[in-house]
């Protein structure tokens, strides 16, 4: 999936993707309720290392098929295996007409109440990791009022952030990397 850049998302698409999970690519599990939340995440664990872009995820559970329901609540399966197990090796079972209605009955209570968890990717997203925290987390930037950042700690300013972007960034950012 080609990333796009996160100022260049619109809003239409934004509450498109109101039902997923995000996370950054490659996540075994996907936790954060919105791309804020998951960058935020992963600027906070990347503190006190230079961040420049970093690449959000948005996993959406899949929708599961007539044919995926059947072909996992299938009846005929069912009787088969409970006939292997513990029915007469003689004859098979045949389902009775109540025995069918009440199947029908669970299969559409799954498809209405079962939470399918298992998700595709939906949109790729990344994002300038400076740009953003100055908008969304401009108190990372700077050292909290009263409090002076130990310069021989570059990972004391506020939890890591303001250092860490500070020293890649610098603390006006002109464009230009520094390392």
């Amino acid at each position: 999936m080609t990333p796009v850049r996160y100022e260049d998302v619109t809003p239409e698409q934004w509450a498109a993707l109101d039902d997923c999970v995000w996370g950054p690519p490659g996540e075994e599990h996907y936790s954060c309720d919105s791309a804020d939340d998951a960058i935020e995440r992963l600027i906070d664990d990347m503190a006190g290392t230079p961040v420049g872009t970093v690449t959000i995820v948005a996993m959406r559970p899949v929708t599961l098929t007539d044919r995926d329901w059947t072909r996992q609540l299938d009846l005929s399966s069912t009787i088969e295996n409970l006939d292997c197990e513990y029915g007469d090796r003689d004859e098979a079972w045949s389902p009775t007409d109540a025995v069918v209605a009440a199947w029908d009955a669970f299969v559409a209570a799954m498809k209405t109440d079962y939470h399918v968890w298992i998700c595709e990717p939906a949109l790729c997203v990344t994002v300038d990791a400076v740009a953003w925290t100055r908008e969304h987390r401009p108190d990372w930037l700077t050292p909290a009022p009263g409090e002076e950042p130990d310069p021989a700690d570059p990972g004391e300013a506020d939890g890591d952030h303001a250092s860490a972007l500070a020293s890649v960034y610098g603390p006006e950012d002109d464009g230009a990397e520094r390392i």
